[in-house]
């Protein structure tokens, strides 16, 4: 028999006789780890190791000071398989629930980086047994469910194998750890932008606006010339211009090598199609980077940038609360910068926002500097260009000649309007040297311009002092929405923008399609809305619209959520939803809904379920909590007292549509003796 069938015969033999840990079995890595403190390397523990395809279960003895490595020994669950060097420790006292067999004599020093999972620790007195320089019968018998190992002379047996194995593999890992260079000065990370002024790249480099912005992003690298030039003109050496690698803090990437961020490299090295060495080079650039001027000299910093390079990745922490803390400075400061827009539009071309209001697509098609293009869909066009390019559907490019707002033609004109105005508020920014430097300032640019785009275009559509008022007589509610979709020709869209914009405190104003998924959505304060396309029909206030398409219904919901692309959800929201033209508005806030008397903010996310709590009232037409039941009918009792009995002693005039006693109608009549005079 080869050798290769004797390995094929032993993992049969070995599966049929013993199965997994039960800790193994149901303990999966999670985005948890970063925050557990389990993965804390620290002695006595339990873990499994893995590098490059091999692994093995092995014991921490003792934690270096480098924290890069600690002395392990390596452990082994097969049945009969022992040495005179090893402890066996039975399945009651060892914290697998099988027999472990700890083989003391191969501990070595191994980087950290290789451990996988934490699986339990083992008792004091046991571990103690493992720091003696001896062991002898006598001091393991005392320890009940503990022996040492039989010994087992024949250099050819499963015992001799298994050893060698496990020899070679510690070393493996033992050889595998890399040198940290350690620079001579502190380290200061690269700004996420250039350090340079928009009007300076302009002017020394001759480039357009456009074209500079790209530049200061680092989204076009500087070609030999144009990097000699701006560095000959800012006194900024040419290191510190072009994007580079730099030397990164040793603290940084010993951070990295710690088991908590195991599961982010090896996502990372997954989904990049990278080895495991490289994603950690990855991911600390980009903590590094993410650290802006910070110095790098303390190992919580570095911890704190990982979590948030971890919570943007992995999968069940989405990004949109990565950037929770970061929507006040984008969303609520996009206003003033779309009042900016506006008087720079103003002293290009008097009156241009009044002609804007009233025909987008003629006024820009009269202008010489820019063209406007309508296409049947964004992913057909040359160069690329997707509908990802704008958070509305349409793009501009300003390097073109003359730049070019590409609009789709599948939208509604009411869509096909905002579209074009917030590709407009792209070009106003990317051609005025003072708006190109309020975004460029932003730390999260591209979301700040986008987000001042939509605040442009819906003041354009909706003017403040038509806003204002009809706000101030139905507050920021989905009334108000219908209102304003009524009485302009704002797509729903702008009036998103316009709404949220007016909400006190954390709020979401969206738009949802038929079919549940979100066609467009807004926010104010640290709330950060569902994303375009995400679907949102386990939304309790979503789920009953859905239910029930009735125009003239208000719905409302206590325990609204949004469900984030990655099946979170935020915190419990009170809730509005109403159709409109064959698309449902919603309102969600935090706190202080104006279409309740109260509505405190809530303590935390907890979850409950909205079946049976919610019914229609057939008399007012009003969505209510049943909080109360008729006595005689049994059946909910809405709060104007309307229930089942009401209903059959009144009926709804067809002309007038008020709720009338039956004797208020002639026999068989539809319509109320009132409206019949």
């Amino acid at each position: 028999m080869t050798d290769s069938s004797n390995a094929r015969q032993r993992l049969i033999e070995l599966a049929r006789r013993t199965t997994a840990p039960t800790v193994v079995r149901k303990t999966a890595p999670s985005s948890g780890d970063i925050d557990a403190p389990e993965f804390d390397v620290a002695p006595g523990q339990i873990w499994v190791g893995r590098q490059q395809g091999r692994s093995a279960l092995l014991v921490i003895l003792e934690v270096n000071g480098d924290r890069r490595t600690a002395v392990a020994a390596p452990l082994s669950i097969e049945p009969g398989i022992e040495a005179a060097d090893t402890l066996v420790v039975g399945p009651g006292a060892s914290p697998l629930a099988l027999t472990t067999v700890i083989w003391f004599d191969l501990k070595r020093a191994i980087p950290v980086r290789v451990l996988s999972r934490p699986l339990g620790k083992i008792a004091a007195p046991i571990f103690d047994l493992l720091t003696r320089t001896a062991l002898n019968s006598q001091q393991v018998r005392q320890i009940s469910d503990v022996r040492l190992g039989a010994p087992d002379y024949d250099v050819h047996s499963s015992n001799a194998r298994v050893k060698a194995d496990l020899e070679d593999l510690f070393e493996l890992w033992a050889s595998s750890l890399e040198p940290i260079d350690t620079p001579d000065k502190p380290i200061t990370p690269p700004s996420s932008t250039l350090p340079v002024q928009l009007a300076q790249v302009v002017e020394m480099l001759g480039v357009p606006q456009p074209i500079a912005m790209a530049i200061i992003r680092r989204e076009r690298p500087l070609t030999p010339d144009e990097l000699a030039r701006l560095a000959a003109g800012t006194g900024i050496s040419e290191a510190d211009l072009q994007p580079f690698e730099p030397s990164l803090p040793p603290e940084l990437l010993i951070e990295l090598e710690q088991p908590r961020w195991r599961l982010l490299v090896e996502t990372t090295a997954t989904s990049e199609g990278i080895d495991e060495l490289t994603a950690r080079r990855q991911l600390s650039q980009s903590a590094y980077e993410l650290a802006a001027r910070q110095r790098g000299d303390d190992t919580s910093l570095w911890r704190h940038k990982l979590r948030m390079v971890a919570y943007a990745r992995l999968d069940n922490r989405p990004l949109e609360q990565l950037l929770v803390s970061l929507m006040p400075m984008i969303f609520d400061a996009a206003p003033a910068q779309a009042a900016a827009m506006l008087k720079h539009l103003e002293s290009l071309s008097p009156g241009a926002a009044t002609r804007l209001h009233e025909d987008p697509f003629a006024e820009l098609e009269s202008w010489d500097n820019v063209r406007v293009r309508r296409v049947p869909e964004l992913d057909n066009l040359q160069g690329g260009v997707t509908a990802e390019d704008c958070s509305v559907s349409g793009s501009y490019d300003g390097a073109l000649a003359p730049p070019t707002m590409v609009v789709t033609e599948s939208l509604s004109h009411r869509r096909q309007c905002f579209t074009l105005l917030h590709e407009l508020g792209h070009h106003l920014q990317q051609h005025d040297l003072h708006l190109g430097q309020a975004v460029l300032k932003h730390e999260h640019h591209k979301a700040f311009e986008d987000a001042a785009c939509d605040a442009f275009a819906a003041e354009i559509l909706l003017p403040s002092p038509m806003v204002e008022a009809i706000i101030a007589e139905h507050g920021t509610t989905v009334e108000a929405a219908l209102e304003l979709y009524r009485r302009t020709t704002a797509s729903r869209a702008a009036i998103c923008v316009r709404l949220a914009e007016h909400v006190c405190g954390p709020g979401v104003v969206a738009v949802i399609e038929p079919s549940g998924t979100v066609s467009f959505a807004s926010a104010h304060g640290n709330l950060y809305p569902p994303r375009r396309g995400s679907d949102q029909r386990a939304n309790p206030l979503v789920e009953a619209a859905l239910a029930n398409q009735r125009a003239a219904q208000v719905v409302r919901r206590d325990n609204a959520l949004i469900q984030y692309s990655t099946g979170h959800t935020s915190a419990e929201l009170y809730g509005q939803a109403a159709w409109c033209d064959g698309l449902l508005f919603i309102v969600m806030v935090e706190h202080s809904a104006p279409w309740r008397a109260f509505a405190p903010p809530r303590e935390g996310p907890a979850l409950r379920s909205a079946k049976a709590r919610w019914g229609d009232c057939g008399v007012c037409n009003t969505n209510f909590e049943i909080t109360d039941r008729c006595p005689t009918c049994r059946e909910p009792r809405c709060p104007e007292g309307h229930c089942e009995c009401t209903l059959a002693a009144e009926r709804r005039c067809g002309k007038c549509f008020l709720m009338k006693h039956r004797t208020q109608f002639e026999t068989g009549s539809t319509v109320c003796k009132e409206c019949c005079e």
